[in-house]
């Protein structure tokens, strides 16, 4: 669940490979509708397991549209100009739209990983992805992506075994959690802003499964 305004939002290896086709210019993006006013308010945005993303007047409450098209919609974030992220994990991209508008605008692709969250960087533009786990059924990871960057840099921590969701502060550190291997113990840590290594976050109590 992400809401989103027009001027502010509520909220190390690498691979090289060619390019896939852009999604943002095929995607199917069929029954998708928006309000005609829609644009012009903050709205509040839902990933539905069925294949869609519900879009809300906020604080109303009131349907405002549907984003339709996509295989699993997961986790969700928006940009200082209200621009929505949606992570689909079965696509393996995650795809950003325009506040209040119907059709992708642009692409991000993760490559090797299933994404399941996100966060936008407000210092600096980048966006995070946090990578459930990999095709190969290893550990997944946090990919970055510079901001204007199709193909990200993918940071790990071995304390992890799955990542779930991440957010940034104000000060471009990212904060992530996941579960460890045995997927018994949730794993909390921090990525400071510049860095390539995660800190560990000790908690106070028991944390039986993020979200």
């Amino acid at each position: 669940m992400l809401l989103s305004g027009l001027l502010a939002s509520f909220t190390a290896c690498s691979s090289v490979a060619a390019p896939p086709e852009s999604t943002a210019a095929h995607f199917n993006a069929a029954g998708s509708w928006i309000a005609p006013a829609a644009s012009k308010q903050p709205l509040l945005y839902v990933s539905d397991a069925d294949g869609k993303v519900d879009i809300f007047t906020y604080p109303g409450g009131k349907p405002a549209g549907v984003l339709k098209g996509f295989t699993s919609p997961a986790g969700l974030c928006s940009d200082s100009v209200g621009d929505v992220y949606v992570v689909d994990t079965g696509l393996l991209e995650v795809l950003e739209y325009k506040h209040g508008g119907t059709s992708p605008i642009a692409s991000l692709f993760v490559m090797g990983y299933y994404p399941y969250g996100c966060a936008v960087d407000p210092s600096s533009g980048n966006v995070a992805v946090a990578d459930y786990a990999s095709q190969k059924q290893g550990p997944g990871g946090v990919s970055i992506f510079q901001q204007g960057q199709t193909f990200p840099s993918t940071y790990q921590d071995s304390a992890f075994n799955a990542y779930f969701f991440c957010s940034y502060d104000n000060n471009g550190n990212l904060f992530v959690d996941g579960s460890d291997y045995g997927s018994y113990h949730t794993e909390l840590a921090e990525l400071p802003s510049g860095s390539t290594t995660f800190t560990a976050i000790a908690l106070d109590r028991t944390i039986t499964y993020p979200g």
